[in-house]
């Protein structure tokens, strides 16, 4: 596919053109629903754009340089990342990532086996004790040269590509070409790698996500570590944005506006297309969920640990309880603006529309063996669930704690399973979905709660249904899993 693609990249430029929105210095790619913009932008079109560069795959975001550890504005295209460099003077404050560099160290630390020196118009760089000749030089030398692809790293040898078929390769600090005497006369006899594609995957993959929420079917958000934001559109899950802190929780109220926070992260707003923490908001929470685009409660944890509602702009406290544990902090769920839960540690609390939250249940005296709850899900004001597990008793073992709430009381289900459970979503009571630790899955037909198969052993942290026939779950190391038809599987950045 990655050959087809390249083999009418022409075609795929007149597309890329047609239909990417063009505004100013601001393109949007619906190929890959990212857009680029700035100098980003410019340093795109100006050193050879879709072919040199392929499509974007992430939003321009801070991010840390893998190089030197340095924050940079960062943006991941298929065959390089783009670092703003706002130190230097236009055009060398746009720089490449050393993707080439990294790959060839990471891949041959001492050095690739069977190199050859080119004897077809050789260049000696004295710089990299390399030498550049035939089709990759002419093709270095039209497109960039050493400002685009830096010096050569290796000579040319042999290498087996993702598609398992041998190619005569070398190695650049910012770019890899591929030899393809197949395509010779048709200008595509040196292609790129998808450098940039695998950087990202890699660097995405390392990320534990620990929310996400769907505004449809075709669009939602997960957050995670470092403050990581993840959009998904045009069917495809990419980095949006980077917020300051982990963030824990995100919840939308309509596609335009919603909220991230975390136990270690202020409360981060979206709003205009952009996600920017509140300044004015100085609360950690365990908890965010809208209820419309001006509404909100969050589970505040912290000294003044409690909720506070969200409304025309404003956060406020609604005390009804001080002691919270800031480590075992609540999690929330609203059926309307006057009707909703709190679950802490071993407690319900209620709000009927009163201003005023009550605790209303509590399991006993705090112990060990007692539940801690992670989600909870209300399907109606006489249906309700919350999932979170316990250490087993004299053990270094833990297992699942299942609550169902029936319109009178929060009562345990006797359904077990060896895990902690993270998180409950579902459309209908008798079609619902948990997940937690070691990947598992777990499904409610009405009558009880049985496994259900994965494709992972990574810990689920977050789960979200848009019908009863398709949702989403993200957990540790960037899992990312779709259901869809009766199947879960996993999704690849």
């Amino acid at each position: 596919m990655r050959l087809l693609k390249m083999l009418v990249v022409l075609s795929l430029i007149a597309v890329a053109l047609s239909s990417a929105s063009l505004k100013n210095d601001f393109r949007a790619f619906a190929e890959t629903g990212c857009t680029v913009q700035g100098r980003f932008l410019g340093y795109w079109q100006e050193h050879g754009g879709l072919a040199q560069f392929g499509y974007p795959l992430s939003e321009a975001l801070n991010d840390q340089s893998s190089l030197n550890s340095k924050v940079y504005l960062t943006q991941y295209f298929e065959r390089a990342v783009f670092e703003l460099h706002p130190e230097n003077q236009p055009p060398n404050d746009v720089q490449l990532s050393l993707l080439g560099m990294q790959s060839y160290q990471q891949k041959y630390p001492q050095g690739a086996s069977n190199q050859r020196t080119s004897s077809d118009q050789p260049y000696y760089f004295a710089q990299s004790g390399k030498t550049l000749g035939g089709k990759f030089r002419a093709y270095w030398e039209a497109h960039g040269g050493l400002d685009v692809q830096g010096y050569p790293i290796s000579d040319e040898f042999s290498e087996i590509a993702a598609d398992g078929k041998s190619y005569q390769v070398q190695y650049f600090e910012r770019a890899v070409f591929e030899y393809h005497p197949e395509y010779a006369g048709s200008g595509y006899e040196v292609l790129l790698s998808q450098l940039g594609s695998t950087h990202y995957a890699a660097r995405v993959g390392t990320i534990n996500l620990h929310a996400l929420d769907m505004v449809s079917p075709d669009e939602g958000w997960a957050v995670g570590d470092k403050g990581a934001i993840l959009h998904y559109q045009a069917k495809r899950w990419f980095l949006a944005a980077r917020a300051g802190g982990n963030l824990d929780t995100v919840s939308l109220g309509t596609k335009d506006e919603g909220w991230a926070g975390g136990s270690l992260s202020n409360l981060v707003h979206y709003h205009d297309g952009q996600w920017q923490e509140d300044k004015d908001v100085h609360f950690f929470t365990s908890q965010v969920k809208m209820i419309s685009a001006n509404q909100a409660w969050a589970v505040a944890i912290g000294d003044r640990g409690g909720p506070a509602y969200y409304s025309d702009g404003t956060w406020q406290f609604q005390h009804y309880y001080l002691d919270l544990p800031i480590s075992l902090a609540g999690r929330i769920d609203m059926l309307s603006d006057n009707e909703g839960w709190i679950v802490d540690y071993s407690a319900f609390s209620h709000y009927s529309g009163t201003g005023k939250w009550t605790r209303v249940q509590s399991l006993g005296p705090r112990a060990s063996v007692l539940p801690i709850f992670h989600g909870i899900k209300l399907i109606s004001n006489v249906d309700g669930w919350a999932v979170g597990g316990s250490n087993t008793p004299g053990t270094s073992g833990s297992y699942s704690v299942i609550y169902h709430y029936d319109g009178n009381s929060w009562q345990p289900v006797p359904d077990n399973f060896p895990v902690f459970l993270n998180n409950v979503d579902g459309v209908a009571g008798d079609n619902l979905w948990a997940v937690g630790g070691l990947g598992v899955i777990i499904h409610y037909d009405g009558q009880h709660w049985m496994q259900y198969p994965s494709p992972t052993k990574s810990a689920l942290n977050g789960i979200k249904m848009t019908s009863a026939n398709e949702g989403w779950a993200v957990g540790d190391a960037g899992t990312i899993l779709h259901y869809q038809n009766g199947v879960w599987s996993a999704y690849n950045f």
